[in-house]
């Protein structure tokens, strides 16, 4: 079971990148912000220095289950260290869609 949860929530049209160092895949306890219950969900947690700005921690939860399959492949990758993921979120709330676009670092 992952703690403190950092749920990844993008807005409509809104685009994050990052470099992921370690990922674990696991289940988290979110609260709803409308009626305050406590949903157990699948979640893929995804460690990057890129994430400090959006969290002290330095890690986001992945919670869709779309997005989740869409990651996966790539994370199990033996080389993921070296690539740059960009996430986008077309459309608003849990019928927005996710693209996910992954490109090799450039080194140096």
């Amino acid at each position: 079971m992952l703690v403190n949860p950092r749920v990844l929530d993008l807005a409509a049209d809104q685009a994050v990148s990052f470099r992921v160092v370690s990922w674990e895949l696991d289940e988290v306890d979110i609260r709803t912000p409308t009626s305050g219950l406590i949903l157990r969900r699948q979640a893929l947690r995804l460690h990057s220095p890129d994430f400090k700005p959006l969290t002290a921690e330095g890690y986001v939860d992945v919670t869709s289950g779309n997005l989740i399959e869409m990651l996966l492949p790539w994370l199990r990758r033996s080389d993921f260290l070296g690539r740059r993921f960009t996430i986008r979120k077309d459309g608003s709330g849990p019928s927005g869609r996710f693209d996910v676009h992954v490109e090799m670092q450039q080194l140096g």
